[in-house]
């Protein structure tokens, strides 16, 4: 028999964001924060759903949160420790467990509280102890509401189910930049030992990805014991979850240009407020540089990416025409 852990499939709706959509009103439009997705250095200290001899099936709001708190770790130089056993009571986690699209829903809507105000104490070990006070008190709905105050956390998936497996692992690479993954796995076996989903199984748990060695394995940070786990590289997820994390006022519109280079090519995307351009040539990046201040960054050492995964939000763009849409957009080409 399988075992579980807390994870229920979600239902994908079409009014659901989607990381790299076509409709612009359905996706997230972010920052890049780890270039090269690897966000070993922010993770969390480790917190284990199961204790004191008690199954709390509340993976999905522990894993969601790791991927909460290893983002705003990254963002921000720390994060706050919140209450799990909060957010298991207004995304209404159930015997069985819940779903993570609920489950960040509930950060949305309702917010988060610190941990020590609803903490996991050995006396508490009955799931009626676990998921209380429910219905949630108003003294802790406000505390939920103060947060909101200061932050807005966003969510989108960050693939479908039909997108092959190929398909998948571009996507979460290409995701990782932004965030940390909230993914869908099947707990636990090993093989040469990386973990694996052996075949006809269903998912059944709920992680959070941090990383890769790209071909070789992923990297997953749980809430089980052996937290730092290694996943085989062709593994297929079902659920995968992009996260967005933004201080209330904070400006994202006029973060600095990002610019990538297809390896092998030379196509170059240009992050340029707020949208994504693409540009024909080099004599295209010179005219950029010539338009504004680019401090440390030549033609040879843009970041070189192996393939664009998703279309430009923007125009396609070339000298001549490149030079007049940046002497429009800053006044001072050459």
């Amino acid at each position: 028999m399988t075992k579980q852990y807390g994870f229920i499939p979600p239902v994908i709706k079409i009014e659901d964001y989607v990381f790299g959509s076509l409709d612009e009103s359905k996706t997230l439009k972010g920052e890049v924060i780890r270039a090269d997705g690897q966000w070993d250095s922010d993770l969390p200290e480790n917190e284990m759903q199961n204790r004191y001899g008690f199954e709390t099936y509340n993976c999905t709001n522990y894993g969601t949160l790791n991927c909460k708190n290893t983002l705003e770790q990254a963002k921000y130089g720390s994060f706050r420790d919140d209450s799990e056993r909060f957010l298991g009571v207004v995304s209404e986690t159930r015997p069985g467990g819940n779903n993570p699209h609920s489950v960040a829903e509930a950060v949305r809507k309702f917010g988060l509280i610190p941990e020590p105000e609803l903490t996991w104490t050995p006396d508490i070990n009955t799931w009626a102890e676990y998921y209380s006070p429910n219905p949630m008190t108003q003294k802790y709905l406000d505390m939920g509401k103060k947060w909101l105050k200061e932050f807005e956390f966003k969510h989108e998936y960050a693939f479908y189910g039909s997108h092959t497996l190929k398909e998948k692992q571009t996507r979460i690479m290409e995701a990782l930049k932004y965030s940390p993954i909230g993914i869908s796995v099947y707990a636990w076996v090993t093989r040469n030992g990386l973990y694996y989903k052996p075949s006809g199984v269903a998912d059944n748990h709920w992680v959070c990805l941090y990383g890769y060695s790209k071909d070789n394995y992923w990297k997953i940070f749980d809430s089980y014991d052996s937290t730092h786990k290694k996943v085989e590289w062709n593994t297929n997820f079902s659920f995968g979850k992009k996260y967005q994390l933004t201080r209330i006022g904070e400006d994202n519109s006029e973060k600095k240009n990002m610019l990538q280079r297809k390896e092998g090519t030379q196509e170059v995307f240009l992050t340029l407020g707020g949208k994504r351009y693409w540009i024909k040539d080099q004599a295209d990046f010179e005219a950029l540089k010539e338009s504004q201040p680019i401090e440390k960054i030549e033609w040879e050492n843009v970041e070189k990416v192996e393939d664009f995964t998703y279309p430009y939000d923007g125009a396609i763009i070339g000298t001549p025409n490149f030079a007049d849409y940046l002497k429009q957009l800053f006044g001072k080409i050459k």
